[in-house]
């Protein structure tokens, strides 16, 4: 075990080295490619390769597990598993990676990354479900200046099964019984939900978009939401009506309210068009025309973005609400981080490219308040994991009094 992570953590240095390095002769394509795509003159650039590093990885993942060494067997199958999700997921398609930071003369901070795949044909699971063409986004324009949460994005969740139930099949890492699982999850659809997984997964391919916008104190402490889904076979709005309990009473054609809900206002249910829709208050519909690109405090996230890409999501935090967050951060230190930090607004949309995938994000957060974020974050993660690691070395310290085994001395 011990030179299982002697390994990991030479390993790990390798990798932030090489990430760290500038690029070889031989990733000129990759580099460029990648840097066209980046702000070259703004407060930070990198540029990773990613080809070498991850098959290093790959390789010292599959020598790990078919060697003798003192790796105990369940942390020999949690290798094994990481070393099939990488094949299963074909990440040794993303050959380089690069970002860019640049301030804004609005006083906004613009992040730029860049996924540099060289293929336009990708295989696997990650690249079946996201897709591989742009569409047209209709979400942004739709948007009141009111919107706190906003995303769209399509999935393919049919094509990405199919892929994955290949997989599992064809993979050498993985054990017969993790093999068993997508038969497993294919008869337990059956017999919940009375319906092929096959048919439920298709019927939920499409566009699926989120919008929440600020409550209407006058009618209910609760923010507004809209959540539209793809149902293009009706399969998931008879689930909701024989499996789901609703109740369901008809106002009109393909128009229901949700009635015996514990709330202060009445939502609806829309079916429509092979899309399923979701209103947690009615008077949102007639809110959706508009306003946020429009609005002088909000149109610089959105200045500028794509009319076409794989996916859009915004998020607005007011105040108010950043309070409470931050109110619940239990450390003093990482509080304290947080409260001069701005509320986060951040816009962010991905495109794909004829090489690789971009990706282009507006935020009111500069570099010092997103190391600060991270810092924070990181701290919240890893301050729990080191005041256990801490006490189970205390656990297993020699106690006072007892016997400590000595070293044999050296000869000179």
């Amino acid at each position: 075990m011990r030179r299982f992570l002697i390994s990991c953590a030479a390993g790990c240095l390798a990798c932030s080295t090489a990430f760290a390095a500038p690029a070889a002769v031989d990733d000129s394509v990759a580099f460029n490619a990648t840097m066209a795509h980046l702000d070259k003159g703004g407060s930070s650039l990198y540029y990773g390769s990613c080809r070498e590093e991850l098959a290093k990885v790959q390789e010292l993942l599959g020598d790990l597990c078919g060697s003798s060494a003192d790796v105990k067997p369940e942390m020999r199958q949690l290798l094994q598993g990481i070393l099939a999700a990488v094949r299963i997921l074909h990440l040794d398609a993303i050959q380089a990676m690069g970002s860019s930071t640049k301030q804004l003369p609005d006083g906004l901070t613009a992040y730029r990354s860049y996924l540099y795949t060289g293929n336009s044909s990708l295989p696997g699971v990650l690249f079946d479900l996201s897709g591989r063409e742009n569409w047209a986004m209709q979400l942004p324009a739709q948007l009141p200046e009111s919107t706190r949460l906003a995303f769209e994005y399509r999935f393919d969740f049919s094509a990405a099964w199919n892929s994955l139930v290949k997989e599992f099949a064809a993979s050498a890492e993985l054990s017969p019984e993790i093999k068993a699982i997508p038969a497993q999850l294919e008869a337990a659809c059956r017999t919940a939900a009375g319906v092929e997984l096959s048919a439920l997964l298709k019927t939920l391919s499409g566009t699926w978009s989120l919008v929440v916008v600020s409550a209407d104190p006058s009618v209910s402490p609760l923010p507004m939401l809209r959540l539209s889904m793809p149902d293009r076979d009706g399969v998931l709005f008879k689930l909701l009506q024989e499996k789901g309990g609703l109740q369901l009473t008809q106002k009109s054609a393909g128009r229901y309210s949700v009635v015996g809900l514990p709330l202060p206002v009445i939502p609806e249910l829309v079916t429509a068009n092979g899309t399923l829709t979701f209103y947690s208050d009615a008077r949102l519909e007639s809110m959706l025309k508009g306003g946020l690109m429009q609005s002088p405090t909000s149109r610089g996230y959105l200045a500028g973005i794509p009319a076409r890409g794989l996916g859009f999501f915004y998020v607005n935090i007011d105040q108010p609400i950043w309070n409470l967050l931050v109110m619940q951060v239990e450390e003093p230190m990482i509080a304290g981080f947080l409260q001069k930090v701005p509320p986060p607004v951040f816009c962010s949309v991905t495109t794909r490219e004829k090489d690789g995938f971009a990706s282009t994000t507006r935020s009111n957060w500069n570099i010092s308040s997103s190391s600060i974020s991270t810092m924070a974050i990181l701290s919240g993660i890893l301050l729990p994991a080191l005041n256990e690691a801490k006490e189970k070395a205390q656990a297993l310290s020699p106690q006072p009094g007892a016997s400590v085994p000595q070293a044999p001395a050296v000869q000179p």
